[in-house]
């Protein structure tokens, strides 16, 4: 009864939201190709995407139940429940009770429930590695031919699925052969000696036949993939087949990627995610190995070498990676089980629910909790007196309270005769399992496709679903549904410097969100001349690919989104920086930082991502708010008689780093609020303006840092943006703000009424004067002495001049290295009455007058990258000092009238949210406002700190 209880909560666990996350890439691998064998389209065996059965499972599951996000994974779940199962055929090992407890851990171990709800091969391979252990010991204990049968079938079916099968036989033969070896030692080779001679030959024969009859249907997929293996051996053109692919050419591949070592990771990378993700199993499995129980059976010593070795063959293979944990973590788990069974069974409940002994539990959780408290105290640095005194009374009261603690524990001890140490072990084992559970919450539900976990590696976005579904909206709202034509980035390969450069491809995971739709097409690099773009309503291009296609969407309106992010993987720096983690043990503030990310998951540095561009004509109907993927605050609802697009006003507040630094526009919980800030304005009332690129409006702050307004959203209307960057505020509280995409300026109130709009799009292919009035992409705007809008159209190489109607005055620049020519101008600004461009690709500052004569040019470093997304932009102050961002580097630099460069300070967040500046602007008394694009917030520099 207990275990079809646990199987029925774990599949419960296991089936809930189990579409709603992001393929994985290698989930979209696994879940198409077993489409294709699904529809009819065959499979053949690729050692690439390991063997053979997942595809035949899964295909099945979409015969029985259709294809559908939930059943590409549903094998899996399956399979996973399965193994809460299994521990019921070890009772005679684990006992009673602790088979019962091997259970709970597998139904709510992190790393079994998260990849139990993933299409990969690993959760299978490891019931089918249990389903050995419970055939062999079966066997030995009952010499019943049906735990043969099943652990014959189990090899077979693991062999199936994956080459760590030969690491899982290695692990075991080897015990065997050392307990053989070692057998006048002790007595513990005699029953499986025995056991092996009581084995019958016709057993061992239908026992091999299960083996090559499974073996030969899985590896020629019902015998299409014979092929012609006799030619292979006899050395003469062939095709291999399934049969020999899966016996020599599997093995063979996997030896070969042993040298390439995906992932680079440290050879401590499971050391870290076992006490991360597995403290349950890895503490108490730990105490049984160090204890003697195990030596009065066999199991014990098993499960103890079997953890051993995995830990060890897995550390030093090449490929390390965050699914081959339940591998690592299933000899644990049973270990930890039956020394819990053991544990619980050795003494009355009774006596731990008498008041001594609860009151012992609870002054254990109260010292633990007290323990961690001290722990995440913060440092006195950079803190004024009044703080530095509340934080040292801070410190001794929870000192108190912990001496308190032990003092009651000492008291029970010594006069009470309480047994303490049981209640502590009870105490640590409530502390471990909320953590525990915790943990399996976070990383299963609340970050299963966003990579705050170590555990979530390069994992898709949510924004890929999400913009699957503006795609099925799109096809049905033209009636095209599954005949929509799609265009879709297949990647390329170039030379630069001599070195080869892969630009990836957009497909996976959109090859299966995609996969019904029949007219998909890729193409390489550029649009060639049979690709009628009015084919198209829909094209999805990697944003590093866009720039070779980009003047042929003038039709598009389009926006950014993250393909796939991942974990910034700053432990990888451990081995190279001796004495890191005792500083992180004994300093205060990373102390704290760690704890944040043990609760709260919060990274001690920016996500790393690729990002895509999904364009849509413009003739189809709009596209929908942002994806948001769950880190970014979803719009709020429009007030009345607000401008169109505007939102209701979120809670903002300026957080203080330190005395120096603040951010802006972050909630009263920390998180950001803003959806990449482009470019930042200061207004004549000091209320600073923000452009929000991704996000697709301006959002205006107070001097006190809340919210005052915020306008716009995704669209080519009036009012609406298409990735909106430069914004400009003229003296009598105008706004202008490029309109990037869109190739529009756009002028508004200073509360966000629109006022009017000029401009479209055009290549004016070098010529300077051409197409006034209209862009290629204008990237910022600046309001000049006189009163006039100075434009950077930065695809067309030139700054073109309006009055503040939009009439054309002036157009000067064009494309070239020379003194008054630009490559890629972005950031404008002026200094008195010169006009300073940031020309970016030329790597300078330029100085110009009005009507863009030359007045001398500054060098910058830190301007190399050409992605989309590193813009440099500009801003100068009343003493001339000139401020300059850096996006690809984070930094942000000041230049002194004389020259001298300084840097800014640019301290650490654990949140975040200060990456990639862009934006920059100076207010009249001297701040200085920068936009962190990646980041979602401002920071702000207090004048007195500007060095």
């Amino acid at each position: 009864m207990p275990y079809l209880v646990l199987a029925g909560f774990g599949l419960l666990l296991r089936v809930h939201e189990l579409g709603e996350r992001a393929y994985h890439h290698d989930e979209s691998l696994h879940a198409v190709y077993s489409w294709y064998l699904y529809v009819g389209r065959g499979y053949t065996h690729d050692p690439l995407m390991h063997g053979p059965f997942q595809f035949h499972v899964n295909a099945l599951m979409y015969f029985l139940f259709g294809d559908s996000n939930f059943t590409g994974r549903l094998a899996a779940v399956l399979f996973g429940t399965g193994i809460i199962v299994l521990p019921y055929f070890l009772r005679s090992e684990l006992g009673r009770v602790g088979a019962v407890v091997t259970s709970l851990l597998f139904t709510i171990s992190p790393s079994f429930l998260y990849f139990s709800r993933f299409t990969r091969e690993d959760i299978y391979l490891a019931f089918f590695t249990l389903g050995m252990v419970v055939g062999i010991f079966g066997w030995i204990r009952t010499r019943d031919a049906r735990y043969l049968y099943f652990g014959s079938l189990s090899l077979i079916c693991a062999f199936a699925d994956k080459e760590a099968t030969y690491i899982h036989g290695f692990v075991f033969v080897t015990f065997f052969a050392l307990l053989w070896a070692t057998s006048r030692l002790h007595g513990l080779w005699h029953p499986v000696w025995r056991a092996l001679r009581d084995i019958k030959v016709r057993t061992w024969i239908e026992c091999l036949a299960i083996f090559v009859g499974v073996y030969v249907i899985l590896f020629t997929t019902f015998f299409t993939n014979l092929g012609d293996p006799w030619n292979c051996v006899r050395g003469l053109p062939c095709k291999p087949g399934g049969l020999w692919s899966g016996s020599i050419g599997a093995l063979q591949y996997w030896l070969e990627q042993h040298g390439v070592q995906r992932g680079g990771q440290p050879l401590y990378y499971y050391a870290l995610l076992l006490p991360l993700y597995e403290p349950v199993p890895l503490i108490f499995g730990a105490a049984a190995i160090a204890t003697a129980w195990f030596r009065r059976s066999l199991f014990g010593p098993f499960c103890a070498y079997w953890f051993l070795a995995n830990f060890a063959i897995y550390s030093w293979a090449g490929e390390k990676m965050p699914w081959l944990l339940p591998h690592v973590v299933m000899p644990l788990v049973l270990l930890a089980g039956r020394w819990l069974g053991d544990w619980l069974s050795s003494f009355p409940i009774r006596a731990l629910v008498e008041r001594p002994a609860l009151a012992a539990v609870g002054l254990g959780l109260l010292g633990a909790g007290t323990s961690m408290a001290l722990l995440a105290v913060g440092a006195f640095e950079s803190l004024t007196p009044l703080e530095a005194q509340s934080l040292a009374l801070e410190r001794l009261t929870l000192g108190a309270v912990l001496a308190a603690s032990i003092g009651g524990l000492v008291y029970l001890r010594r006069v009470r005769r309480v047994p303490i140490g049981r209640s502590l072990l009870a105490a640590l084992l409530v502390v471990l399992s909320f953590f525990y559970v915790h943990t399996a919450w976070m990383v299963t539900y609340a970050h299963g496709d966003i990579p705050v976990e170590i555990l979530v590696y390069v994992q898709s976005s949510p924004d890929v679903p999400w913009v699957t579904r503006e795609i099925e909206r799109i096809s049905y709202q033209t009636a095209q549904r599954d005949e929509l034509r799609i265009l879709m980035d297949n990647g390329y390969s170039e030379v630069i410097n001599g070195q080869p450069v892969v630009h990836e491809s957009v497909s996976w995971p959109f090859e299966w969100y995609l996969r019904d739709y029949k007219n998909r097409r890729y193409f390489t690099k550029t649009l060639g001349g049979d690709i009628n773009l009015r084919d198209y309503p829909v094209i999805l291009v990697m944003a590093p690919n866009l720039d070779p296609i980009k003047d042929q969407l003038g039709d598009y309106v389009g926006q950014k989104y993250r393909l796939n992010w991942w974990y910034p993987e700053d432990y990888k720096n451990w081995q190279t920086q001796p004495g890191i983690i005792w500083s992180g043990l004994t300093d205060p503030v990373t102390r704290a930082k760690v704890l944040k990310y043990l609760v709260y998951r919060e990274p001690l540095n920016p996500l790393g991502s690729r990002e895509f561009y999904f364009f849509v004509r413009k003739d189809v109907p709009l596209l929908g708010p942002a994806a948001g993927a769950n880190l970014t605050p979803a719009a709020a609802a429009p007030r009345p008689g607000a401008p169109a697009g505007a939102s209701a006003p979120r809670e903002a507040v300026i957080e203080s780093l330190n005395p120096a630094v603040s951010l802006l526009g972050v909630g009263q919980a920390g998180e950001s609020l803003l959806v990449e800030p482009k470019a930042v304005a200061v207004g004549p009332d000091e209320r600073v303006y923000v452009t929000e690129g991704r996000g697709n409006r301006v959002t205006v702050f107070n001097p006190d840092g809340t919210i005052a307004t915020s306008w716009g959203q995704a669209g080519a209307n009036d009012g609406q943006f298409a990735e909106p960057w430069g914004i400009a505020v003229a003296d009598n509280g105008d706004v202008f703000v490029a309109d990037t995409w869109n190739h529009r300026i756009q002028k508004f109130t200073s509360d966000g009424r629109f006022i009017m709009a000029w401009g479209g799009l055009i290549d004016a292919r070098g010529d300077v004067q051409a197409a006034r009035g209209r862009f290629w992409g204008p990237r910022d705007i600046v309001i000049g002495p006189e009163g006039l809008l100075y434009v950077s159209d930065t695809g067309n190489k030139r700054i073109q001049v309006f009055d503040a109607n939009g009439t054309f005055v002036r157009a000067f620049g064009g494309e070239g290295s020379e003194p008054g020519t630009f490559n890629e101008p972005v950031g404008l600004a002026f200094a008195g009455d010169t006009l300073l461009v940031a020309d970016a690709w030329n790597g300078r500052v330029q100085r110009l007058d009005v009507n863009g004569a030359s007045r001398g040019v500054v060098a910058v470093s830190g301007w190399e990258s050409r992605a989309i997304t590193n813009k440099p932009y500009l801003a100068a102050d009343e003493q001339g000092r000139v401020y300059v961002t850096a996006p690809i580097s984070g930094q942000v630099s000041v230049i002194y009238p004389n020259g001298e460069v300084r840097a800014l300070p640019r301290p650490s967040d654990a949140r975040g949210r200060m990456g990639l500046p862009t934006g920059v602007a100076v207010a009249r008394d001297g701040r200085v406002f920068v936009a962190e694009s990646a980041g979602g917030a401002l920071t702000l520099y207090q004048a007195a700190n500007v060095p």
